[in-house]
Parts: structure tokens; C-alpha cells; sequence
């Protein structure tokens, strides 16, 4: 399939305004609009964001941080909708606020947020309701916090923020390793078993595991990577395009590698690194995903050895 050219001449941006003006005139919905927009982010270089972002959010009268909205939203319906085997745009609603709403409650409790997706799409519940069951869910807990001294303390507010964020990830992240530890003794075999990497001079363990072989801890059959990108889209592409390179170094000490993805990462950025890997021809490296529901899906599978071969030289990492 041949890729979309980039977005770089003006005639490109006139284009987009055109497209999305006409949607916008047209009365369609905010999905349209979405759709519009995230495939012209999907084929925009660095460089010419901020001048798509302008042009989208003039054609549209609506500004740049409610069109990102739309595309955050879009996807992860989209994901939802794949991972309850429903065809794609099977859970997509024409209220937005209230698709948005009925997303969060899907985030605290998948199930009910099924039923509240579902309700929407049939038209048998209003906005006003979703937001009543979304303040009746529990909100997660929190670890317990030691204060600082008094003149370094921040705010509670943003104590509270930073605590919820390192909370949902960590959330997150067991949810996914409850699903990777079945995934591991399928694909290895029985007695395969999955730990955290160990750490390293050139390499953190924070969401680094390994699946290890029956045979003992120095038989390691494969290395896993963490990746939770469900923040600011770009940045969160930015911060993968990044350390993409030192995990390509990291997966030649093992025979296979993966780069595992939360449910709430966005399909860009899964497909954006399946990209990376065919046009570094990382053979060796696969991608995988934890659906909501808690299963693995290989979205690319290993296909040969890692280059350079350095598996049985981890020692290396630690000297």
C-alpha cells in the first residue's frame, strides 16, 4: 500500500480548510470532523503542525484542543469497539460530550462503560445520566504520600494531581502484566516465566521484563517493554521516537523483543511504532497490544534474528 504524501504545500492546508469548512457547514458530526483531522495529522511532518492546527481550527471555528478531542475520542472508541469484537465504528455516538463521558466511565469500569457506550448509541440515555454514573464510580485510591519539608512543599492540589497520575499508571501497568504473565507460558511454553528486567548502567527496569525459559535465569527467551502513551499524543510520540533507538540496541541481547501497549495508547501511535520497526528492519522486534478485556494481540510478529546477534552477552549491560 502506498504511504500518504505529507502535508507541505499550501495547496495541502487550502485543501484541509475546504474539507473540514464543508464538513463543519454541512452539519456533520463531530466523528466526521475527527476523522478529517486525525488523518491529516497522521501524514503532517513535525514542521507543519502548528500550521495544520491553525487551519483546521479556522475552517472549523472550533480551536485546536477540542479537534485534538475529537481524535482522542475517535480512537478510543475504536479500540474499545476492536476489543469487544465489534466492527470499528460499532460504539461511535453523535453527542460528543456525552461519548466522552461514557468513555470515562469505560476507563473506571469497562463493563458498565459498555453499557453506557452501547445505551448511547441506542439513544436510551442522556448526557445528564452518563455524568450521574460517572460521579457514582469510585474514584482509585491513593497511596499514602510523606510529606515534604514545609518550604518544598507544592500544593495539594498538584500533590494530588502527580499521586492520581503515578497511581493510574501503576494501575495500568499490573493490569497489563496480569495479562502478559498467561501470554508468556502460551506463546514460550510451559515454565515460561515473566520478571522484571534487571537493571542496568544503560537501561531502567521501571516497566522492562524479560520472559525467561524453564531451563534457568540465564536462559532468557525474550525482552518485553512497557509502553503507556495515553497522554498529549504528540509529546507521548515524541518521548517513544526518542528511545526507540536504545530499545533496538536492547533487543539484540534477546532472541525476540516486544514492545507491549496499553489498551488506552492510541492506534497512531501502535501503528507509528510498527512503522519504525519496518524502516529500521528490526526483524528481531514485534508489537504487541493488552486489549481492555485483557488479552494480548500481536499486532506485528517477529520475523528473524536480532541484528547484531548479542544474545548471551547481557552481562555486558552491567559491567
Amino acid at each position: 500500500m502506498t504511504e500518504p504524501a505529507a502535508l507541505t504545500s499550501g495547496k495541502d492546508f487550502e485543501d484541509l480548510r475546504r474539507e473540514m469548512s464543508a464538513a463543519r457547514d454541512g452539519g456533520q458530526p463531530w466523528f466526521v470532523l475527527g476523522e478529517i483531522f486525525s488523518r491529516a495529522l497522521a501524514t503532517a511532518s513535525d514542521a507543519d503542525l502548528p500550521a495544520l492546527r491553525t487551519a483546521a481550527a479556522e475552517a472549523t471555528r472550533l480551536s485546536p484542543g477540542v479537534l485534538r478531542r475529537y481524535v482522542v475520542l475517535l480512537d478510543r472508541l475504536r479500540v474499545i469497539a476492536a476489543s469487544e469484537g465489534l466492527a470499528r465504528d460499532a460504539l461511535i455516538s453523535r453527542v460528543f460530550n456525552a461519548a466522552e463521558v461514557a468513555a470515562r466511565i469505560h476507563d473506571l469500569d469497562p463493563q458498565r462503560g459498555m453499557t453506557a457506550l452501547l445505551e448511547l448509541k441506542a439513544g436510551a440515555v442522556t448526557l445528564d445520566q452518563l455524568r450521574k454514573r460517572l460521579t457514582e464510580l469510585p474514584a482509585p485510591e491513593l497511596e499514602p504520600f510523606e510529606e515534604p519539608p514545609k518550604e518544598e512543599r507544592p500544593s495539594k492540589r498538584s500533590v494530588a494531581r502527580g499521586l492520581a497520575a503515578i497511581r493510574s499508571r501503576e494501575l495500568k501497568a499490573a493490569f497489563m502484566l496480569k495479562a502478559l504473565e498467561p501470554w508468556a507460558g502460551e506463546r514460550w511454553g510451559e515454565g515460561a516465566s515473566l520478571r522484571r528486567r534487571p537493571a542496568t548502567r544503560f537501561y531502567t527496569a521501571h516497566q522492562g521484563f524479560e520472559i525467561l525459559g524453564k531451563a534457568g535465569p540465564d536462559r532468557r527467551l525474550a525482552g518485553v517493554e512497557l509502553f503507556i502513551l495515553d497522554g498529549r499524543e504528540e509529546s507521548e510520540l515524541r518521548y517513544f521516537e526518542g528511545v526507540f533507538p536504545a530499545y533496538l540496541v536492547l533487543a539484540t541481547f534477546y532472541p525476540r523483543f516486544f514492545f507491549a501497549f496499553s489498551p488506552s495508547t492510541p492506534d497512531a501511535s501502535v501503528a507509528r511504532a510498527a512503522a519504525l520497526l519496518g524502516a529500521f528492519g528490526a526483524a528481531s522486534v514485534g508489537v504487541a497490544r493488552v486489549t481492555a478485556q485483557g488479552a494480548v494481540e500481536t499486532v506485528v510478529e517477529p520475523s528473524g534474528p536480532p541484528a547484531p546477534d548479542r544474545t548471551g552477552r547481557f552481562d555486558a549491560l552491567t559491567q
